[in-house]
């Protein structure tokens, strides 16, 4: 597993944050400092996928689609004529080398989809780092691997999009182990020491039912309100223990509440030094990666300007 460097490499940050719902080639190019002329990237992976396997050993045909239909009705069709062992047996062969080969096809389609996506932006694509922030989400589970990061320059700050999983791993009554895996994909930024030293951690989620003061002595930090009602009925603002509340109230300005409530929508854990934005799942289209660096920039752009 690849070690990422964690230091800061600061580039200016853009000035002017255009608005939340802009995804245009202008605004990708302002997002994306180092990314190319020619910005057009494959729709997604599943898009990939499906021209690999209808091109797949022929020009313009669908072999490999054919001989895993043939592969799955022939088996189960030998299975149910025959009612025996070996036509089971032969059923169940053939769904696994198909599920095997489908597999194995959607692991290259990605692989080629996150290389050119990484290309058209500048950025470079690395599998199986790790990705070192001292935020709760990267503390999470009993395992944790990041498949996928991306590393370069998004919003004038060097950054890493990474497709992050922890696992939770239990066992059952009989001593037999079992793994929940829960994903993300991650925007990982790091602020200057100027403004680390002002924001100790903020930490913005979805709507979600707490547990009050218990909650609060449990985590070490608390939820804090905010006078919107829009805004609450989006979001749960935590903040440490230790987090200075007028530095907190200046960097949820009225008109960055306002946007968080109506046009953009960001969750983040921040501490210290880091801050990451994330998304619940791996995400695997164009359109959302690119959205999910236009949030992180928003983000940073507010802590940056708050501070200067």
């Amino acid at each position: 597993m690849t070690d990422l460097d964690t230091t800061s490499h600061t580039v200016p940050v853009q000035a002017d944050v255009p608005t939340a719902v802009t995804l245009d080639d202008a605004t990708l190019r302002r997002v994306f400092a180092d990314a190319p002329a020619d910005l057009v990237v494959p729709k997604d992976v599943g898009s990939l996928f499906t021209a690999r396997i209808r091109t797949m050993g022929g020009s313009g045909r669908s072999p490999l689609l054919a001989v895993w239909i043939g592969a799955l009705f022939g088996g189960v069709l030998v299975g149910l004529v025959f009612q025996q062992p070996l036509g089971w047996l032969l059923a169940s062969i053939a769904i696994v080398v198909a599920i095997v080969a489908g597999l194995w096809v959607h692991g290259k389609a990605a692989d080629d989809f996150f290389d050119r996506y990484a290309a058209a932006r500048g950025l470079t694509h690395i599998e199986n780092a790790y990705v070192s922030a001292s935020v709760p989400l990267f503390n999470r589970g009993d395992e944790r691997s990041w498949p996928r990061v991306l590393e370069g320059a998004i919003a004038g700050q060097h950054a890493k999009v990474a497709q992050y999983t922890y696992t939770d791993i239990s066992y059952d009554d009989e001593g037999r182990r079992q793994k929940t895996n829960f994903h993300f994909t991650t925007v990982c930024l790091r602020l200057p020491d100027a403004v680390a030293a002002r924001f100790a951690g903020v930490y913005l989620s979805p709507k979600k039912f707490g547990f009050g003061a218990i909650q609060d002595k449990l985590a070490h930090d608390r939820k804090v309100e905010l006078e919107s009602a829009d805004f609450a009925r989006r979001y749960t603002l935590r903040v440490v223990d230790s987090q200075d509340d007028i530095a907190l109230y200046e960097l949820f300005s009225t008109s960055f509440v306002h946007t968080l409530s109506t046009s953009l929508t960001a969750f983040w854990e921040q501490r210290g030094h880091d801050l990451v934005v994330w998304h619940k799942g791996h995400e695997s289209e164009a359109a959302d990666l690119d959205r999910m660096c236009l949030e992180a920039w928003h983000v940073l752009h507010r802590y940056l300007e708050e501070h200067r």
